[in-house]
């Protein structure tokens, strides 16, 4: 991977390199109303992230996803944006195994994630196999 702050190393300032930008996002309502233990979705999930990554943004100003269920039918959402920064040793795959179990507790079949350029579907195991 090449440094992208190569050409600015030598001038008189200092570059904190914060990693590698995820971004994902989840539906808003499912993220209030969906409970882990005794608190909400959006609750937990803030606690993990500032556990673990130790800093995060969210965008309130929701996100239109639009996209068909299942069952073919249109459905609209308003999601909230997540960004995290990941360095060195932490690992994307705890991140994804996180908002998988989350996608399980919110009912949601799949979840928007984006590392850098690349973009996937987190999609939860059927519910027959969970």
């Amino acid at each position: 991977m090449s440094d992208p702050w190569k050409d600015v190393r030598g001038l008189a300032l200092k570059i904190v390199d914060l990693g590698r930008t995820v971004v994902f996002f989840l539906p808003q309502l499912k993220l209030m109303e969906s409970m882990v233990g005794e608190k909400t979705v959006e609750q937990h999930l803030k606690e993990f992230l500032l556990e673990e990554y130790g800093a995060f943004s969210v965008n309130h100003q929701p996100a239109l996803r639009l996209m068909y269920n299942q069952g073919q039918s249109l459905v609209v959402e308003n999601c909230e944006r997540y960004e995290v920064m990941i360095t060195g040793k932490k690992s994307i795959a705890q991140l994804v195994s996180k908002l998988a179990c989350l996608a399980v507790i919110m009912d949601e079949p799949s979840i928007y994630f984006k590392v850098g350029e690349d973009a996937c579907l987190i999609k939860p195991p059927p519910r027959a196999a969970r």
